[in-house]
Order: C-alpha cells, then structure tokens, then sequence
C-alpha cells in the first residue's frame, strides 16, 4: 500500500455521525442501502465530500475536483453490514469503502488496490492518548485488480469480524474489537482519479438478508 494512498485515507476522515438517523437499523434482512444508478433519482441521495460525480448509462463515476479524490458518504446507522458493490479502477490508486464509527468510535476500511486488499483502522477521535487519525493496518491479502475491468466486492461486518473479498481473487478475515460498534455511515472513495460504480447495496446480515449482485 503506497503511501499517497495512506494520506487520502486518513484526509477523507469525516465527523458524519450528525447526519445519520438515531435509531440504528438491526433487523436481519433490513436494507441499510440500495442504489440503482440506472434511475434518474438516484442522483442527491448522498452527499458529495470530495471529487465530481455524474450519472450516465446507470453508472456513477467519480472524478477528482479540485484536488480532492471523488468521494461519497450516505448517512445511515447501523451495527452489522453485508454490503455488495460492483466497481471499476480507471487512473487512480484504489477503492476505499469506509465504515465510521458511531459517535466518535473507531473508524475502518477496506481498500482494494491494484494488487491488495487491505483493512485498516483509525483511531477514535475522541481518544486523548494517541495521534488523531493514526492509521494502523489489520490485515491484507494479496489481489490483482485490472483497470478497466468490471469487479463484484463483498463485505460484511459481523459482531467483531469483518471479511471482504472481490470475485476470482483473496478473502480477508479481520477480527477486532473496534468493528463491534454501531456506524454512522458508509463512504466510497476513489482515491486519486477516476473510478466507476454501477451497484451498491447493504442490508443487516441475518435470515431474509440478501445483498448478491444480480
């Protein structure tokens, strides 16, 4: 993991608890996101932290604006995720997907870069005994991701335990006492130049949840 990729990350690192409902969605099967990007509608549900983004042929792409790496962040409260994304590199370094801690608790996420994918952690922001937004690395497995092509990424956050893996490549598994928290968001970035999204769904993992790509 390069260290511009480092520095993006902790750069993007948002207080967006304020926005997010104040009862958590904890219901298995509940829908924590969908969006279709194929609906007209589906520009303004989120809100715009970095970058330029445009809706064409159902898909969302991000580009950087003044300087700022395209990033996204839908407000939502929730404990445990399953989320599902297709996503496509173009110029840029890699995919942050970002999961922040409900009122000031740890931050974390998964990146998946050209040939990694990798967890890490931020430090609480109200914790007084270390360096805001110290980043620290959980786990990383090794995965080639093409630019210019088309990849399924699952997640999910169970309890103490996130996974992740994109199709044809590695799984992470990550356990660490920070992830058992509520959330108050879900982020996209892209970090340092284009990136496409055509899907992107989470529900509340459990009987009835279902967030495959179709």
């Amino acid at each position: 993991m390069t260290m511009s990729v480092r520095l993006i990350f902790a750069s993007v690192f948002l207080a967006a608890s304020s926005f997010a409902q104040d009862k958590s969605i904890t219901k298995p099967g509940a829908v924590i996101l969908d969006e279709d990007y194929s609906k007209p509608e589906a520009a303004g549900r989120w809100l715009t932290a970095g970058g330029h983004w445009s809706l064409r042929d159902g898909v969302l792409m991000g580009t950087v604006a003044s300087r700022k790496s395209p990033h996204l962040v839908y407000s939502r409260r929730y404990h445990d995720i399953q989320l599902t994304a297709r996503f496509q590199l173009v110029d840029n370094i890699g995919l942050i997907v970002r999961f922040e801690g409900w009122h000031g608790a740890q931050s974390m996420g998964v990146i998946v870069s050209r040939d990694a994918i990798l967890v890490q952690k931020l430090q609480a922001r109200d914790d007084t005994h270390v360096e805001k937004n110290k980043l620290a690395d959980l786990g990383r497995v090794t995965q080639k991701i093409d630019v210019g092509r088309w990849y399924n990424l699952t997640l999910s956050i169970i309890g103490d335990e996130l996974k992740a893996s994109v199709e044809n490549g590695g799984t992470i598994i990550v356990k660490n006492p920070a992830f058992d928290v509520d959330h108050s968001e879900i982020s996209i970035v892209y970090s340092g130049g284009v990136g496409y999204l055509s899907k992107l769904k989470a529900v509340v993992p459990g009987p009835g949840a279902s967030a495959d790509q179709q």
